[in-house]
């Protein structure tokens, strides 16, 4: 299997089946799909249980009755269950490119992570995506003919540039802050840090620093890839907010200047050679 690809939901499950109908389309077929969601709903179940009879990849659905945040404990179940060497992480309300998971995989190296662009699409437009849209794989030219009359976040991102060749050439490199919205890495790097750390109390920015930070003290750096593996996002309201508990996080990382997390996948302190 090349690529699992782990997706973290809330409660909303209006875009799933566009997701579902969007994975389905993929031109690479050899993965698969390990849902997180932070929380639990039976109408993700009903939906994932009609998306059988016509998905092509397995589903693996992970969920929980706590009642509280648990995002970043959600995806690091996700990351020990998937069965790949590659990790794909998108988020709910994503629509990806038909080549999405086969351009994560050429762009993917060890000790990279692959950064990708997110399109977000105005709630206008975002109301017009249809099931029908998706499995034609129009969604792409009806996005073209929005960012002309300026309905399109990160238009730039439409104009698709693959060829490696150009794409070094052409996109200078630049560094920018890991999204858990659209990024990819090998499994073997990102349990070198111990995956997410489970303090977080709230879906933040800091979380997804905190990783990169950690990432790149172990050796493994962000690359953002621009104009490729493209992803298309509904927006759904939701706000990234802050919490003293991430502040204090961050806090202790850039005094520590560690990789490793305790209150990560493994609930234990660094060794010494995993500390060297």
């Amino acid at each position: 299997m090349k690529a699992s690809l782990i997706v973290y939901i809330n409660k909303s499950t209006k875009t799933l089946p566009l997701l579902i109908y969007a994975l389905n389309q993929q031109t690479e077929k050899d993965f698969e799909v390990v849902i997180a969601q932070d929380g639990k709903g039976d109408d993700v179940e009903k939906i994932l249980q009609q998306a059988k009879a016509i998905t092509t990849f397995s589903i693996t659905h992970l969920s929980h009755n706590d009642g509280c945040y648990k995002r970043e404990v959600m995806l690091n179940r996700a990351i020990v269950l998937a069965k790949s060497d590659y990790l794909i992480f998108i988020e709910e309300g994503a629509i990806p490119h038909h080549k999405f998971i086969e351009e994560h995989i050429r762009l993917s190296r060890y000790g990279k992570v692959v950064a990708a662009k997110t399109i977000e699409l105005s709630n206008e437009f975002s109301s017009e995506v249809t099931l029908k849209m998706v499995s034609s794989k129009r969604v792409h030219a009806y996005m073209l003919a929005k960012a002309i009359r300026g309905k399109v976040k990160n238009s730039s991102e439409l104009f698709r540039i693959t060829n490696g060749f150009l794409r070094h050439f052409i996109l200078s490199d630049v560094w920018q802050g890991l999204s858990s919205e659209n990024f990819s890495l090998y499994k073997e790097d990102i349990l070198s840090v111990n995956g997410f750390d489970e303090r977080f109390d709230t879906k933040s920015e800091e979380s997804d620093f905190d990783l990169e930070l950690r990432l790149m003290q172990q050796g493994v750096f962000t690359k953002e890839e621009r104009q490729i593996a493209t992803l298309y996002k509904i927006m759904q309201g939701e706000q990234l907010k802050t919490s003293p508990i991430a502040a204090s996080i961050l806090e202790e990382l850039n005094a520590k200047n560690h990789s490793w997390t305790p209150y990560g996948i493994e609930k234990r302190e660094a060794s010494r050679s995993e500390e060297d």
